[in-house]
């Protein structure tokens, strides 16, 4: 057998597919789960040091998520051609691969064909947690211990943005969040990416950043704490082993990253005690 995890969709789902195949191969010593992805998010694996370790689909077009899952944007006839494509590249894999899907919707189902595939369980309630049960309950062993966290508390950065408008951190939010870590001494920059509009407080500390995930990874790497939307940023922190915590306008926990939702590192736009609490907690 074969696993494939399967990630066609939006670049936080491919981060968080490529955690959960690192921590099978971090447990049991053998080859990592194989990640089929289209090839918009290889870029962003290029930035991550992947792009070797990934198999790729699609062509130099795909500069996006495929329009299959993408409908509201993309178009009817434009998400059925996709789907049409996505199910013959699929189909061109060799046969003993055996997919995992982390949904099992009409897509997956459609592009999967015949083949046999594997697809996640709501009931564990976090996305990070049902790919570690998915593949314990094929016989795989799976990191248990989360890796240890840097020890300097210094530097954090705020990351506002989101794909979804709606998830996007309000100004108001951001001068509270901004005012909590001050008042702890850590220093603190609003990351923003260039072109995005994003409403920001007075007197705030602005790092703006060309819009490549190469530059992205790399301002991640170099904090101590991520402050996130709830949005790809917040899934790099994971991969990358940095503390996250993340705002959202509305409780998601399923598809927090691993660490914050172990250690209830989230928080609604509406309340920011649940962050001080979580700085407490991890001596921040």
């Amino acid at each position: 057998m074969n696993p494939t995890i399967v990630t066609l969709k939006a670049f936080g789902d491919f981060v968080i597919a490529c955690s959960a195949s690192r921590r099978v191969q971090s447990a049991n010593g053998m080859g990592a789960p194989t990640v089929v992805a289209g090839e918009h998010v290889r870029s962003l694996a290029s930035a991550l040091g992947l792009d070797s370790k990934i198999q790729f689909i699609g062509d130099d077009s795909w500069s996006d998520v495929p329009a299959a899952f993408d409908v509201r944007k993309r178009g009817v006839l434009s998400a059925f051609w996709s789907l049409q494509n996505l199910r013959y590249r699929l189909d061109a894999l060799p046969t003993n691969m055996d997919f995992v899907f982390d949904h099992s919707g009409w897509r997956e189902r459609f592009i999967g064909g015949k083949r046999f595939f594997q697809s996640l369980s709501l009931k564990s309630g976090n996305i990070y947690l049902a790919y570690d049960q998915l593949f314990e309950s094929l016989g795989y062993g799976v990191l248990k211990v989360c890796p240890e966290v840097k020890h300097t508390r210094s530097r954090a950065i705020i990351i506002p943005g989101a794909r979804m408008r709606h998830r996007q951190i309000p100004a108001p939010v951001l001068a509270e969040l901004a005012s909590e870590l001050r008042q702890r001494c850590i220093n603190t920059s609003v990351v923003v990416l260039e072109g995005e509009s994003i409403d920001l407080p007075a007197g705030i500390h602005v790092k703006k950043l060309p819009r490549n995930f190469g530059e992205l990874v790399a301002a991640v790497k170099d904090s101590d704490l991520v402050i996130s939307a709830d949005s790809l940023p917040s899934h790099l922190s994971e991969f990358l082993d940095v503390p996250v915590f993340v705002s959202t306008p509305s409780p998601k926990p399923y598809w927090l990253p691993r660490s914050a939702y172990l250690t209830n590192g989230w928080a609604t736009f509406a309340d920011i005690q649940p962050l001080r609490s979580w700085l407490n907690d991890n001596k921040f």
